[in-house]
């Protein structure tokens, strides 16, 4: 079998293509491959193809749909797609895929052996690596299958390997002397991410290596203009330094970034890995500009010689996670390191907090400490993990943390090192750091986010309802979006129709699981940004 997901989804045996005309067929395929090789439970699968409101023969639907996917594959006795059952009900189903019969699994796996070619010394084969992994891209993931939850993450995830790859087959380009070949597509690139500053120093140098000066040192001015616009910040130091290298036509740039390595050294080289582990920016984050800038001033310009830290605190669902993942997103260029990033489960229904021990082993795995190294005591995994980053710039965020002594051994201690941690406690003995209460929304913030959610024309057509559910939900991001959720699931009704649902009192716990939120009364507006408390 091949499977085709880099664009629209194809199937395939041997040299014949087979159709999979029905939406709900080819989307029941594309979810279990997303997760090939593993059972997928039927509830999961009944939630990614029908959403919140399957209908009452969902059992019967879900196995037809089997059955024929399984006709589909020719796999009559169920060896390909393979049901799992508990007594005499199936409750999951696993999709044996063999190496190399996913596009994307080799696109991934094409990409990685192109950075570590990078990594070694060998651009040549890495642009050769990185060359065939795009061409394996031919659109948007799933581009044809009706989007659910984790056909959007997946496709999402994929064009983060596809920027990666772009930008990893620029860089061996121009270690190889290609420069002008290069522009076109950092032009690009550079368009897609204005704020990116790796990009932006990749284009410099390119255009610096055609003879283009000024229009190297106009390209630091534009991201210096967006970034003093935006975030109110300036490029970081590596930038500022290139910008530096050019105006002194400093011979070095013309020689590439980095020599290449002696081969014989290159194998034996080990080489740095930087962690990217922050998650996917919503595309629904809307306000809290004030939080943010406090965050932004505190973790760029940090006490010389101490690690800068903040620490979001508030009730459960005002967005702690989004502002701290956002404006992490923001800052990443200024922690070339890297950027951690761990949800500590303090206040996960149904989760225990994770411990110190277990997070600083996936922290050190991916410092590429081998499992056999990694120490069992949680105090030498820390010093050794205090070791490993003592010299680096890094950005590490620990969400929904359970309290002071689940993180205190989690923390750097190299002054380029800055810390963001977010919990419905208050850590008040956390030495070091700033705390920013986060509260609930202002009511135009509120009602932006519920913009994002529904559509600005069904908010602009009723006001009034638009205000009544922004109250009700008491300006609460995790209520609106929840809210938001199932209205954009409903376009076809009025927004006055979920304001008579809420008003319900039974039927807004229906709508908000816990209830209305415990912040501010409706009317009431929060003080100063970073100083509302949600009482408890």
């Amino acid at each position: 079998m091949r499977y085709q997901v880099l664009g629209p989804l194809g199937l395939w045996r041997g040299s014949d293509e087979i159709p999979l005309a029905p939406a709900k067929w080819r989307m029941l395929l594309a979810v279990l491959l997303c997760d090939a090789n593993q059972v997928v439970s039927t509830d999961r699968l009944v939630a990614e193809l029908w959403g919140a409101d399957p209908p009452q023969s969902v059992d019967k639907l879900l196995q037809g749909y089997v059955s024929r996917v399984r006709r589909a594959l020719g796999d009559e006795s169920g060896r390909l797609l393979v049901t799992h059952a508990q007594g005499y009900r199936a409750h999951g189903y696993r999709l044996v895929v063999a190496p190399g019969e996913v596009d994307a699994h080799w696109f991934v796996e094409l990409i990685e052996q192109g950075g570590r070619e990078l990594d070694g010394g060998a651009p040549e084969t890495a642009a050769e690596r990185l060359e065939e992994a795009l061409g394996l891209w031919r659109d948007a993931p799933f581009a044809d299958v009706p989007p659910t939850p984790a056909l959007e993450a997946e496709a999402m995830r994929f064009a983060g390997y596809r920027t990666q790859a772009r930008e990893s087959r620029i860089e061996a380009r121009l270690r190889l002397g290609r420069h002008d070949a290069v522009l076109d597509e950092l032009d690009a690139l550079v368009a897609e991410h204005p704020l990116r500053e790796g990009l932006r120093g990749r284009l410099m140098l390119a255009l610096y290596r055609a003879g283009r000066q000024a229009d190297a040192l106009a390209a630091y001015q534009d991201l210096r203009h967006q970034l003093a616009e935006e975030l109110g910040i300036e490029p970081g130091p590596p930038l500022q330094q290139l910008r530096q290298q050019i105006l002194r036509a400093d011979a070095s740039l013309l020689l590439g970034a980095r020599p290449p390595a002696e081969p014989a050294r290159a194998a034996e080289r080990r080489p740095v890995v930087v962690p990217r582990e922050l998650p996917h920016l919503s595309a629904t984050f809307v306000g809290r500009a004030g939080e943010s800038s406090v965050l932004h001033q505190l973790l760029q310009d940090g006490d010389e010689g101490r690690v800068a830290m903040a620490v979001i605190d508030d009730a459960g669902g005002v967005g702690k996670s989004a502002l701290a993942i956002h404006t992490a997103h923001q800052l990443a260029e200024r922690f070339p390191d890297g950027q951690f990033y761990v949800d500590l489960h303090g206040a996960t229904a149904g989760l225990t907090p994770l411990e110190p021990g277990e997070v600083l082993g996936r922290f050190l795995a991916t410092l590429g400490v081998p499992e056999v190294a990694i120490p069992s005591n949680t105090e030498e995994a820390a010093a050794t993990f205090r070791s490993l980053v003592a010299d680096r710039r890094l950005l590490v965020v620990l969400d929904n943390a359970a309290g002071v002594e689940q993180v205190r051994p989690l923390l750097p201690a190299g002054p380029g090192c800055a810390v963001v941690i977010t919990s419905r406690e208050i850590l008040t003995s956390l030495e070091g750091a700033t705390h920013l209460h986060l509260g609930v929304m202002f009511h135009d913030q509120a009602t932006a986010l519920l913009e994002r959610l529904v559509g600005k024309e069904r908010v602009a057509a009723e006001p009034e309802a638009t205000d009544a559910i922004v109250q009700m939900c008491g300006r609460l991001p995790l209520a609106l979006r929840i809210v938001g959720a199932r209205m954009a699931a409903r376009p076809s009704w009025p927004l006055s129709a979920f304001v008579e649902r809420l008003t319900d009192a039974q039927n807004r716990l229906d709508e908000i699981p816990g209830g209305r939120c415990r912040c501010a009364p409706a009317g009431s507006r929060p003080s100063t940004p970073g100083l509302s408390r949600c009482p408890p």
